[in-house]
């Protein structure tokens, strides 16, 4: 498959009171043209900087991005097009969702002028028109009077229907790519579910490519192609779906698809906590991030960091490292 998002080496500094937070470490990734590809990993590990580095939108104020990075859109390096330029691909050939609706949509304005207002922004279209066009998006995200709706404000909306709507405005102006970020976040299981059923249906309809972001290791099952895992600002493993929930290769993915409730799960059983908290990141981290909280650890996670072999980022893919079963413990030294 062709390559529609290419990111190399991104590296994403804060400046903080006590010193400086380095949030992504040297994350590469590509998509492909109507795939899926995940990112998961716990709140803080990076997933949401770094989908806001890629379009650009991280307050320069306070985030730097090294000028070893590179994000290419269709051979394009989005961190060094002029703004003129980049806001021509933002909106109309990358789209977004945010995770909350309620702060990202203007609570001033109805949903008809917000979802008008980025399509007359990218597409030479009047009033009339823009208008049409954006009661049919309100229909094709599945909500009802949809004329009626155009003239609602955000506050009048449940969290579902403004997620929707937040679709709606991504896919205004037909774009090749869509990132959405925790799309699903403070929503209950059932719209939750809802939601992710209508993403896959405009993907397929639209042969749309999607960067999924989430925390939720559970939901991406049956949506996504490819799952990477993000811990402490890296990739820490990368594979298909299958890949991934079959035969997990590092200790921090076994933990979280531990953490996953399942059915026949007894009533009372307690759902597995990870233990302790991830390291923190003013550090350099020459050793392993994860060692802390790993059962598996050896010395040498906690003196050097490892390369990543077989697409996963652990001291346990070397070859004299001890053959380990996730689901049983080490097997054999």
């Amino acid at each position: 498959m062709k390559e529609l998002l290419k990111v190399e080496n991104l590296i994403v500094d804060f400046a903080a009171y006590n010193g400086t937070v380095r949030a992504v470490r040297g994350v590469s990734f590509t998509v492909c043209e109507g795939e899926t590809l995940a990112m998961v990993g716990e709140s803080g590990c990076g997933k949401s900087v770094t989908a806001k580095a890629v379009m650009r939108l991280l307050d320069q104020s306070s985030a730097v991005v090294s000028p070893e990075s590179s994000v290419l859109y269709n051979g394009k390096n989005l961190l060094t097009l002029p703004k003129r330029k980049l806001n021509q691909i933002r909106g109309r050939d990358i789209g977004m969702v945010f995770q909350d609706a309620m702060a990202s949509l203007n609570p001033t304005m109805t949903i008809g002028e917000q979802i008008m207002e980025t399509i007359r922004a990218h597409m030479a279209v009047g009033k009339t028109e823009a208008s049409k066009r954006a009661a049919e998006l309100l229909t094709m995200v599945e909500l009802p009077d949809a004329g009626e709706l155009l003239k609602r404000y955000p506050h009048e909306l449940s969290g579902g229907q403004r997620q929707r709507v937040m679709i709606a405005m991504a896919l205004s102006c037909g774009p090749k790519l869509l990132i959405a970020d925790e799309p699903t976040t403070a929503l209950d299981v059932t719209i939750q579910a809802q939601i992710l059923e209508l993403l896959q249906k405009l993907q397929k309809k639209l042969n749309m490519s999607v960067l999924l972001i989430t925390h939720d290791l559970g939901i991406v099952a049956g949506i996504a192609d490819r799952v990477q895992v993000m811990y402490a600002g890296q990739i820490v493993e990368r594979g298909t779906a299958k890949e991934i929930f079959t035969a997990p290769k590092h200790p921090y993915t076994a933990a979280l698809l531990t953490a996953i409730p399942h059915r026949n799960m007894e009533r009372r059983t307690a759902l597995y906590a990870l233990p302790g908290t991830p390291p923190d990141l003013r550090l350099e981290l020459d050793f392993c991030p994860f060692a802390a909280r790993c059962r598996y650890a050896m010395p040498i996670c906690r003196r050097e960091k490892p390369e990543e072999t077989d697409n996963c980022r652990c001291w346990l893919r070397h070859p004299m490292a001890p053959k380990v079963d996730f689901m049983g413990g080490e097997e054999n030294a």
